[in-house]
């Protein structure tokens, strides 16, 4: 299945499976110089678009809840 995304330049935002709601989370991806995650909680297939991306430089967290935490690795 894939999921969609809407971007704003550089920034991605990437609505989490369920909707976004509990367990996942809306993830935001920066793609510029720094390659930066926020909230990496949207689920494996909504971010398994980034799998094939250069690299991922900062992972960020919001807050320490387990629906945005829970893919950091």
């Amino acid at each position: 299945m894939k999921f969609s995304h809407t971007s704003f330049g550089p920034i991605s935002i990437v609505p989490g499976e369920n909707g976004s709601t509990f367990p996942f989370c809306t993830s935001i991806f920066i793609d510029d110089d720094t390659k930066v995650l926020i909230d990496p909680g949207a689920g494996l297939n909504p971010l398994g678009d980034l799998k094939g991306r250069e690299r991922i430089d900062m992972v960020i967290n919001t807050h320490y809840h387990f629906d945005h935490i829970a893919y950091n690795y």
